[in-house]
């Protein structure tokens, strides 16, 4: 496996580091064990969280724009998310390239998450 990118590879030596120390845990360790595996497991949760948040622009009231999306296109896509109900695919407009879009859009541990177009990925949070 070949990994690039600083921050990369502290997310995965952190969730490597919190996986040796859950396993630790669930082997019969003692409570100091495993309050060591809980504190690397919420630092692995924190450099995760902040690798994800790095990736996305936050936009307008919940509604952020993946890394190859532009906040326009995610605002239409929230509107057009809103006035479908909240089902099933939507047609969106990009304003930045002038063409309509279908966007997927599914439940996530956030909110919504749509998907589509070209590489496009937007979030909307409850």
């Amino acid at each position: 496996m070949r990994v690039t990118g600083t921050r990369t590879k502290y997310v995965l030596a952190a969730l490597m580091i919190a996986g040796t120390g859950v396993f630790a845990a669930g082997c019969g360790g003692s409570d100091s064990d495993q309050d060591a595996a809980s504190e690397i497991q919420e630092q692995a949760d924190v450099a995760n969280e902040q690798t994800d948040l790095s990736q996305k622009s936050r936009c307008d009231n919940g509604v952020s724009a993946g890394p190859n999306t532009s906040c326009a296109f995610a605002i239409n896509v929230a509107e057009a998310w809103k006035e479908s109900g909240g089902t099933g695919d939507i047609t969106v407009h990009s304003p930045t390239t002038g063409e309509d879009y279908t966007m997927s859009c599914a439940p996530d541990a956030e909110g919504t998450v749509c998907t589509g177009g070209d590489n496009a990925s937007v979030y909307l949070t409850n």
